[in-house]
């Protein structure tokens, strides 16, 4: 029987190791313990021989032994506990001591596993095998690493068609948001400023072709670009495949022109006309929502020209169903109402009203006058049209009547032939017949047709009467004269 010298355990037979903490069994030890014991039972056999008495000598000898036993094992239980607890005082690292010394012995023996792999053909091939699926596995990873990092662009866009058929449009949308979630996913901290976001996706272009004049079934490319440099530095490679998709979607429209359903009105006077846009919508309501504008507002006379553009969104127009296939059209003023141009224009109507006022204002001048006249006989016109149209001076017609006078009263004339010019002052005329103008009164000068105190109120001499009222007005006015008698006196 032997006890472990470290910890005073029993040592089963044949035992290198102490069960308890592992420690080496020291066989010398062990040794000098059994031969301590030996020597002390030969001497007390050896005393018992001397003695007389059997008995004492074996009691003694059985002393001695046991008492060899007791120093023995009260040598190990103390050395046991002095390690102990100095191992306890340590921690753990005491028990790690202990667990090392008690493996020292171990650590140099023979590794079992590399003997065989040494000689078992078997095991090689099995270690060969699993290296090789070690190396296809972390081959694996690095290739699903590294395919996390592209991303494919065409993912995030979508191309749909618009417009009328035979004028459609492709339009392309990115969906940049998830675009960017991609990019931040596959290229991390890299890319996660704002301004890594906008190098990116600055970079990345879609473009269709072609993209007008589309129809349905038509065939279009999609083209992706982008710069690989830029993605690179961001830890992301991009890509895109062009692609061939089919054109669909567009709508049958209805082509229009808008500017048959549409009414040019005029207001006020050269040169101040200004047009008017009316729309007959009765028919396709659509027309409603086409803003129609002028290039010239106001400023205008009759016979000038300005131009109408009918304006709406042509994409909003394909989406309600019409094409307008003109957008422009010039037109020529032709004034509702327009200052006079020829007295040759005036209907019988127009000039017998004009005429009219003319006599009226003639009657009424008269009437307090001291002589007395004939009936006006009305024998021309002249026919001032202003150079330069304003609202003050458009034009100037002289209605020119001729009458007999007679001084009644004194007897100082009779008979003598005056001439009376009417003026009538911006002679306008409406397309719908009426005729209008400024003022009207009684041209002339007092002229004495004798030599008596009498004087009549008009014109003596045709010929001073187109100087001061034809000549005189050349540089303001371009005049034209109607009727023989007046010509007579120039033209």
């Amino acid at each position: 029987m032997s006890f472990c010298g470290n910890c005073g355990t029993q040592i089963p037979e044949g035992s290198d190791f102490c069960p308890n903490c592992g420690q080496k069994i020291d066989v010398v030890a062990n040794a000098q313990q059994t031969t301590t014991q030996n020597q002390a039972e030969q001497q007390a056999n050896q005393q018992g021989t001397d003695a007389t008495d059997a008995n004492q000598a074996q009691q003694q000898g059985t002393y001695q032994a046991n008492q060899g036993t007791y120093q023995a094992n009260q040598q190990g239980t103390y050395q046991a506990n002095q390690q102990g607890a100095y191992q306890a005082n340590q921690g753990n690292q005491g028990n790690f001591q202990g667990q090392q010394y008690g493996y020292a012995n171990q650590v140099k023996q023979p590794n079992a596993f590399m003997e065989r792999l040494k000689t078992d053909k078997k095991m090689q091939g099995i270690c060969v095998g699993v290296v090789a699926l070690i190396v296809l596995l972390i081959g694996l990873v690095v290739w699903r690493v590294n395919a996390a990092k592209t991303v494919d662009i065409s993912d995030y866009v979508t191309v749909t068609f618009e417009g009328a058929d035979s004028a459609g449009t492709a339009v392309v949308d990115i969906d940049e948001d998830k675009l960017y979630n991609a990019l931040t996913d596959a290229g991390g901290d890299k890319i996660i400023s704002y301004y890594g976001q906008y190098e990116v996706m600055n970079s990345i272009d879609v473009t269709v072709t072609p993209n007008e004049d589309l129809s349905n079934g038509d065939k279009v490319t999609v083209q992706y670009t982008y710069s690989k440099a830029i993605a690179k530095k961001y830890g992301i490679k991009l890509k895109g495949k062009d692609e061939k998709i089919k054109v669909s979607g567009l709508k049958d429209v209805e082509a229009i022109d808008p500017f048959e359903y549409i009414t040019i009105t005029y207001e006020g006077m050269e040169p101040y006309i200004y047009p008017e846009v009316e729309v007959d919508s009765s028919k396709i309501k659509f027309l409603d929502e086409i803003y129609f504008s002028t290039d010239v507002y106001s400023g205008l006379s009759d016979g000038d020209e300005f131009t109408v553009t009918a304006e709406i969104d042509e994409d909003y127009a394909l989406s309600q169903g019409y094409y307008l296939k003109e957008t422009e059209k010039t037109y020529t003023v032709d004034a509702d109402t327009k200052y006079l141009a020829s007295v040759d224009d005036l209907t019988e109507a127009q000039l017998a009203e004009l005429q009219k006022d003319a006599t009226d204002e003639i009657t009424a001048e008269m009437a307090t006058e001291d002589y007395t006249i004939s009936e006006p006989a009305y024998i021309g016109a002249y026919l001032l049209t202003a150079k330069e149209k304003s609202y003050s001076s458009g034009n100037k017609l002289y209605l020119v009547y001729q009458v007999q006078a007679t001084d009644t009263e004194d007897g100082e004339f009779a008979d003598t032939t005056v001439y009376m010019p009417v003026e009538i002052d911006d002679v306008v005329v409406s397309s719908d017949g009426s005729i209008d103008y400024y003022s009207v009164y009684l041209d002339g000068n007092y002229e004495n047709p004798s030599d008596g105190w009498t004087y009549v109120y008009g014109y003596l001499d045709g010929a001073a009467m187109y100087n001061e009222l034809v000549t005189a007005n050349v540089s303001d006015y371009t005049a034209t004269v109607y009727g023989d008698a007046l010509k007579a006196f120039g033209e």
